[in-house]
């Protein structure tokens, strides 16, 4: 038992850091896109910008972090765990 809750643990926290990651990058890649309306240029849908999309490819998985550490304990053990670290690497 204590292995699984090891692994759920480091499951845990790589779930959390790509998450946190991916919403700095989909910031970023909206702040650029601000940008190019102050310097007159037309803003690009969220969804033609190459940055955003590094954004959603962390934020997968991130969630197949989530889905790995729900595999190996409980959501009661899982979530404290994620949020500690959620708030660290903030």
């Amino acid at each position: 038992m204590r292995a699984r809750a090891r692994v759920s643990s480091v499951s845990s926290v790589t779930r959390w850091h790509p998450a946190q990651v991916s919403l700095n990058i989909q910031k970023y890649a909206h702040m650029q896109n601000t940008q190019r309306v102050a310097r007159g240029e037309e803003r690009l849908p969220y969804h033609k910008i190459p940055v955003w999309w590094l954004g959603m490819v962390f934020n997968a998985v991130g969630e197949v972090g989530n889905l790995v550490a729900y595999g190996y304990a409980e959501a009661t053990v899982v979530t404290p765990i994620g949020l500690f670290f959620f708030t660290v690497l903030r």
